[in-house]
């Protein structure tokens, strides 16, 4: 089996395994809260399960505050599924392919601001003494892995450019 082919073909099972992995992630949360009444997804802390326990509070507030992360979420299975497919295709170095790239990095990026903007939208739904207690974490892994995929992107586009200049040459 050549290079190209096994990229194919791991491109084509990891394209599966995300839209799997996806699927049962949804499916985890529509039967855990449809049919048992609980999260088996954690969403940050606990205060986003205990707000949504009380009566007081709006559920459908709750769910407009954390559909941002259902939106991102779908929207980065979908563009990774796509760049996989690409790949399964045989296609590395394409406009489309630094599209799917491009969203996804953006995707991460508002997956990190997201992130630390989430406790503070949950904390004007807490009572004074619960938001209290509340934390804003600001994770670095998360930083430094937007900083390595701005490098990827543009060695990407660097290699695209190289590309186009080899195909245009011969």
């Amino acid at each position: 089996m050549s290079n190209l082919e096994r990229i194919q073909v791991i491109s084509r099972v990891l394209r599966y395994l995300v839209i799997a992995i996806a699927s049962g992630i949804l499916v985890a949360v529509i039967i855990g809260q449809l049919i048992f009444g609980q999260w088996w997804i954690s969403l940050g802390d606990d205060n986003f399960n205990v707000l949504w326990e009380n009566q007081e509070v709006s559920r459908v507030l709750l769910a407009a505050v954390m559909a941002p992360l259902l939106v991102i979420m779908l929207m980065g299975v979908y563009w990774l599924q796509r760049l996989l497919s690409e790949f399964q295709k045989g296609y590395f170095f394409t406009e489309s392919n630094m599209r799917c790239f491009l969203w996804l990095l953006w995707l991460k990026v508002a997956s990190f601001v997201y992130a630390i903007l989430w406790p503070l939208v949950l904390s004007l739904f807490l009572s004074q003494e619960q938001s209290a207690d509340m934390e804003i974490l600001l994770n670095i892994g998360d930083f430094f892995d937007l900083l390595l995929l701005v490098v990827i992107l543009h060695l990407l586009k660097a290699a695209q450019s190289i590309n186009r200049e080899n195909k245009e040459f011969v």
